[in-house]
């Protein structure tokens, strides 16, 4: 996953997010919308998905392959992911 210039795992986000060390949102449908992980139910696996959405998650995989997100805030401050 792109953010700013830098490139992370989408396990790194993961982890940032659970462990409250960063907050991500994005703007969908001119609404923001907290990401979240969540843990699917079949395998156990953590996934990035949208507050109030489930799997699969819509919301990111409605956004254009090649979005680019900000450089990540501490949990305070918050980041925007498109």
């Amino acid at each position: 996953m792109q953010v700013g210039t830098s490139l992370f795992f989408v396990d790194q986000i993961i982890e940032w997010i659970s462990d409250g060390t960063h907050r991500f949102w994005l703007y969908f449908e001119g609404e923001e919308v907290d990401v979240i992980d969540k843990q699917n139910e079949a395998s156990g696996r953590l996934y990035l998905t949208t507050e109030g959405a489930g799997f699969p998650p819509v919301v990111l995989l409605s956004l254009p392959r090649t979005w680019i997100a900000q450089p990540p805030l501490p949990a305070s401050g918050g980041r925007r992911l498109a």
